[in-house]
């Protein structure tokens, strides 16, 4: 059994002295250690009760180990101080216990000092605690990403929640051994290296709520100034904050180290406030495809292919630390799926197309791979109908086909239907009209040949069309895309056909034609801070919304969902509200008709899979 409330981060070396060398297979004796809220926990219960019940200690092997060789004789496992001792298996010895054949590990259990009896003498061990704090929550079960402009650039500092993430560490321990500095030192997904405050400098505080200490020891309390988590180096570098602000990221952690071996680590994840017993952090996948002007031509970004994938990369990135203020995450580099691909080569017919009426009476017919299809259409019948029939009859001649219904826009009388033609090995075929360039020989049915041509720009929807998209988006989706509702598809074309757009989103809807599904062209991608595309486009979709709050309501500039922003400062549009964040998870989590975002606990290493 091992104790679930133990997570050791250690925690182990100087502060003033030298350590003490022991025998091979020991560990390093330090001198200060730092004692976590479930080591006292554990302290309380193995004073109500026999140290056996207590179990194995979680993280027992972090803990420095003490061979028996090395302790003096007669020495007897403490009733007394800030230490205890545990087995070399990670048990806790009762008081007074000898040393057992494989030696001892010492283990924290409160503020202040320890002695240890060694052959060579006594060893003195001061034990230290550091707590975060948010606001009004001590001891919060994680850091966050700050959402807020700094307190220094706000034109009221009555508030006290100004920066709710901002995060204070009280460090306690026994007077004289208390630090007047700290160093803070970021660290992302894998123990990577993103940034530093060095010598944070510490003013007194109130030790109120660290914790009982050992009675023998005179303890005192010192904090951080208020520290704040940043997106990027503009958040990092402002001179309004700069002295107490480090760049971070969802899944990493920060080490605060009162020494340059002895630290607490306290991981970042998403915002106290955002779900209640909630796993920390939350994964969504997004599988990028950056598609080149015609086969075998250049990306539509960057001169070739590793350029266009090291860009979008970088997009991504930057959107997914955009998406930490809400805890959502896109999981490590190397997990992101991006490709450069051709333009899909696809056939197909839209039945029903520009008006989506009835037919009238007819026929429809064309040269499918080169064999000659035809199909009465009667008074009264449904695109729908038609489109069933005409399948029947490519598959007559050896074809496969599948039927796609659009979703109804206004313009049309009912919706249209896509059908997509291929051979027996799954591949495109050539679809042409017999005579007078038409395949459709009914006065009121119309029916449309599918195509992509990116040479002129991406024929994009309006307002009227957005729920079915135009016939080049659906082209991309059902050529490119994998299919998976709970994959979001990126798709970088070469540039938006007209002017004023530079990228869009497709939102899950029960009947919408095109679902989970992000555009974005070259001048999308080359705005970057200005207006953080991708990341804005994303947040239509997480947030199941297809306007923005400025549409009909007030303009909010900072916001990262705001309609027209465009700044690259820290004013720009970059903040999303602890309301946003919770609708994301509403509209998109585990309870979602199609959960886009799945559970990823802090802690757990290995990346959670999409069924």
């Amino acid at each position: 059994m091992v104790h679930p409330l133990l997570k050791v981060a250690l925690l182990g070396a100087s502060l003033s002295w030298t350590t003490t060398a022991l025998t091979e297979g020991a560990t390093l004796l330090p001198r200060t250690m730092i004692v976590q809220s479930s080591h006292r926990e554990i302290f309380q219960r193995s004073t109500r009760r026999d140290s056996r019940e207590i179990g194995v200690i979680a993280g027992f092997e972090r803990l420095p180990l003490v061979r028996r060789s090395q302790v003096a004789q007669g020495a007897r496992a403490p009733s007394k101080g800030a230490l205890r001792w545990l087995t070399s298996a990670g048990r806790l010895l009762s008081p007074g216990s000898a040393v057992p054949p494989g030696g001892i590990r010492i283990f924290p259990v409160q503020i202040g000092t320890g002695v240890i009896r060694l052959r060579g003498g006594l060893q003195r061990i001061s034990v230290a605690a550091i707590l975060p704090t948010r606001g009004s929550l001590a001891h919060p079960a994680s850091l966050a990403i700050t959402r807020s402009l700094p307190q220094e650039l706000r034109l009221s500092h009555k508030s006290a929640q100004t920066e709710p993430e901002a995060v204070t560490f009280v460090i306690a321990s026994p007077r004289q051994f208390l630090p007047s500095f700290v160093d803070i030192v970021s660290e992302g997904t894998g123990g990577r290296y993103l940034d530093a405050l060095r010598k944070v400098p510490l003013v007194s505080a109130s030790c109120e709520g660290m914790g009982q200490g050992d009675p023998l020891s005179e303890v005192a309390c010192a904090r951080t100034p208020p520290l704040r988590i940043g997106l990027d180096v503009v958040e990092r570098n402002h001179p309004a904050a700069a002295s107490r602000t480090l760049m971070g990221e969802v899944g990493g952690h920060l080490d605060v180290h009162l020494s340059p071996t002895t630290r607490a680590s306290f991981p970042i994840g998403a915002p106290a406030l955002l779900e209640k017993n909630g796993p920390g952090r939350y994964r969504v996948q997004v599988r990028a495809r950056i598609l080149r002007t015609y086969p075998g031509g250049p990306p539509a970004v960057g001169g070739t292919d590793q350029e266009a994938i090291r860009i979008v990369k970088a997009e991504l990135q930057v959107a997914a630390r955009m998406w930490g203020q809400c805890g959502i995450t896109l999981g490590g580099t190397e997990q992101l799926d991006i490709q450069v691909v051709d333009p899909p080569n696809i056939s197909w017919l839209t039945i029903g197309c520009s008006r989506g009426v009835r037919a009238s009476g007819g026929y429809i017919q064309l040269l499918a791979d080169g064999k000659r299809v035809t199909v009465k259409t009667y008074p009264g019948q449904s695109p729908e109908s038609v489109a069933g029939r005409l399948g029947e009859s490519l598959s007559s001649v050896g074809l496969r086909y599948e039927i796609y219904r659009n979703a109804e826009i206004r313009s049309q009388a009912m919706p249209s239907f896509d059908l997509v033609v291929r051979d027996r090995k799954g591949a495109a075929v050539s679809l042409v009209p017999v005579s007078h360039n038409r395949f459709s020989f009914d006065s009121s049915l119309n029916v449309c040949r599918g195509e992509l041509d990116l040479s002129d720009g991406l024929h994009h929807f309006s307002d009227f069309d957005a729920s079915a998209g135009t016939i080049e988006e659906r082209a991309l989706l059902r050529g490119v895309g994998d299919r998976n509702p709970q994959t979001i598809d990126l798709f970088v074309v070469p540039v938006f056909g007209g002017v004023g757009r530079i990228g869009e989103s497709f939102i899950y809807g029960r009947r919408a034609s095109v679902q989970n599904a992000i555009i974005i062209d070259r001048t999308g991608l080359q705005a970057g801070a200005r207006s953080f595309t991708m990341a804005h486009e994303l947040g239509h979709i997480l947030l199941d919304l297809p306007g923005h709050p400025d549409d009909f309501g007030v303009d909010t500039p900072t916001s990262l969902m705001d309609a027209d922003a465009a700044d690259p400062t820290l004013f720009g549009p970059r903040r999303l509200s602890l309301a946003e964040c919770q609708r994301a998870i509403k509209q998109s989590g585990r309870k979602a008709p199609v959960p886009l975002l799945i559970d990823w606990p802090l802690g757990e290493k290995h990346t959670p899979a999409f069924r």
